[in-house]
């Protein structure tokens, strides 16, 4: 026997002496090592939502102290039970385990003044931790990787031990997961390329079709089939308006692939085909219209043509935003009154509605069906006078608590209240003044010098309209970064907004809005560091990581 110093190997009649060292090896239980709980639940998460192939649920600290506070006879395997079981049952929300009745805390003994308490020591060292993944950039292996950093850190430990650490700590920066910052990073790149090639190519796509001369065909084919005005224009706009979008299809087709590869989307093709088609029908009946209408204006007036067409672009513009929320939107999505979807949500909401000082009616209050096609968070205010509304998207008031969907509530009310959409439709009206001016001096030059090459008989003539798109898109593309820069502060606006209208009204509101944001982007997967540039050009909102930062400084007004 080998505790008695001997043994005898199998089929061997000799026996063997050995001096036997006996360590006793002491386990604690899951109940004295209660610091260990958090990061022992933030990876049994991890393996059971992999295994059940279900969404991460969240994971709240009321839930976590809970945690803390049970004895946990069974130990480790009993807390893993239980956090699988509180997976499935979760389904992607909120996580609520299965324990009894939580007792009254453990107390720890009093500790001599010199030696540091275990609780301050991991405090201690979880904040070593964030700093090694904030210099590196949440980068966890590899040159420059937490991983490396002193005192060492294996990356398999930071990897464990950085879902637990965003639970209970207090957010003043955006942060990503590793696996999601490197989703992030890498879909960050590739919209930033698809940007880039894509106006690129729908510029060149246009331009193919003008020096081409298609836009001369489709005149002559037009002008074949009738001669009355109207009848040509019914012909020749859905000839050229479908050429070009059947044209740029492969981009709309890879950027819908894009969504689904990053599971930022789950709409399948055939209602993704669906939409594309309800979408050209509405875009080409709507733009056979206008075309007709602008043609005219050139026939008569073929001197303040862009004038009267920027009149007549007012009282259009402002129809098209009362009709989209009653007429449009209800094609591709549904809606239900927010009382009938979320009752629990609307005594909450109506707090924030009264702190504003404004009456905005249950029947303004929508629901947006968003997860059969989603999985992103988004509220928006759209419409205007009797169409004016607010809408919140299921996927953001089943998974955001009520707090966090007060603050995305108060957000959208204070584009409400501070009229953006009247600043918005102001700031496209003066664009288009802009661009009719230049379009009438550029396009008069344009046609003397090559409108033989280019099957351009005149500027009254139909075939110069793809000249017309090719200059739209060149001013639309030079005038994005104003566009930009008026969106982002608007939105800035409603955040301070929605910072000042839920204060008093949810505890730690900084903390409410800035968790809020650490939520929408990592849904989104936004990437934590982009270039300056792109945003400068490009972002309609502020980077998330200045939102959070802003909202988690943000100090209400005296």
């Amino acid at each position: 026997m080998l505790q008695e110093g001997e043994f005898e190997k199998v089929g061997d009649e000799m026996t063997r002496r050995v001096n036997v060292g006996v360590f006793p090896l002491e386990v604690p239980p899951l109940r004295d090592r209660r610091e260990d709980i958090p990061e022992l639940a933030a990876h049994f998460v991890r393996r059971a939502c992999q295994r059940f192939h279900v969404p991460a649920p969240r994971f709240t600290e009321r839930e976590l102290e809970r945690a803390r506070q049970h004895d946990w006879p069974g130990n480790v395997r009993e807390l893993q039970n239980v956090i699988e079981r509180a997976v499935i049952v979760a389904a992607g929300g909120p996580l609520v385990l299965d324990l009894p009745q939580s007792k009254a805390p453990v107390s720890a003994a009093p500790l001599s003044q010199d030696v540091i308490p275990e609780a301050e020591w991991r405090r201690r060292e979880v904040a070593n931790l964030r700093a090694a993944l904030e210099q590196a950039k949440q980068r966890i292996s590899g040159p420059g990787g937490a991983g490396r950093k002193e005192p060492y850190y294996h990356p398999s430990v930071v990897s464990l031990l950085l879902p637990a650490l965003t639970l209970a700590q207090t957010l003043t920066e955006y942060h990503l997961p590793p696996d999601k910052l490197q989703q992030a990073e890498a879909l960050y790149q590739t919209r930033v390329a698809i940007y880039v090639i894509g106006s690129l190519y729908g510029i060149a796509v246009i331009a193919l079709l003008l020096v081409s001369g298609a836009g001369g065909k489709f005149r002559d084919w037009a002008e074949a089939y009738s001669h009355r005005r109207f009848l040509q224009a019914g012909m020749f706009a859905p000839l050229l308006l479908l050429s070009l979008d059947l044209l740029n299809v492969p981009v709309s087709i890879y950027s819908h692939h894009l969504q689904l590869t990053y599971g930022l989307s789950i709409q399948s093709w055939a209602s993704w085909l669906g939409d594309w088609l309800k979408g050209e029908c509405l875009t080409i009946l709507l733009a056979t219209l206008l075309i007709g209408g602008l043609y005219t204006l050139l026939r008569r007036y073929p001197r303040r043509w862009w004038l009267y067409g920027w009149f007549a672009s007012i009282p259009i513009t402002v129809s098209l935003v009362f009709i989209q929320p009653v007429f449009v939107d209800p094609l591709f999505n549904e809606f239900a009154p927010l009382a009938e979807k979320q009752p629990q949500l609307i005594p909450e909401l109506e707090k924030v509605i009264r702190r504003g000082g404004l009456t905005i009616g249950r029947d303004r209050m929508f629901e947006m069906k968003a997860s059969d096609k989603v999985t992103t968070y988004n509220a928006y205010v759209t419409g205007i006078g009797a169409s004016k509304r607010v809408v919140v998207w299921d996927t953001t008031s089943k998974d955001l608590t009520i707090p966090e969907t007060m603050f995305v509530f108060g957000h959208e009310q204070g584009h409400y209240v501070l009229n953006h959409i009247w600043q918005g439709i102001g700031l496209s009206i003066a664009g288009l003044l802009v661009a009719f001016y230049l379009a009438d001096r550029l396009m008069h030059a344009l046609i003397t010098h090559w409108g033989a090459r280019l099957r351009i008989r005149n500027l009254q003539d139909w075939a110069s309209f793809p000249l017309f798109l090719l200059l739209f898109s060149l001013f639309s593309l030079a005038g994005q970064p104003i566009a930009s820069f008026c969106s982002r502060y608007m939105e800035h606006q409603a955040d301070v907004y929605a910072l000042e209208m839920i204060h008093g009204l949810v505890p730690d509101a900084a903390q409410v809005a800035a968790r809020t944001e650490q939520k929408l982007g990592e849904k989104s997967l936004s990437y934590p560091y982009p270039d300056p540039l792109f945003v400068f050009w490009t972002y309609s909102h502020p980077p998330t990581a200045d939102r959070l930062r802003f909202a988690a400084r943000y100090r209400p007004a005296k």
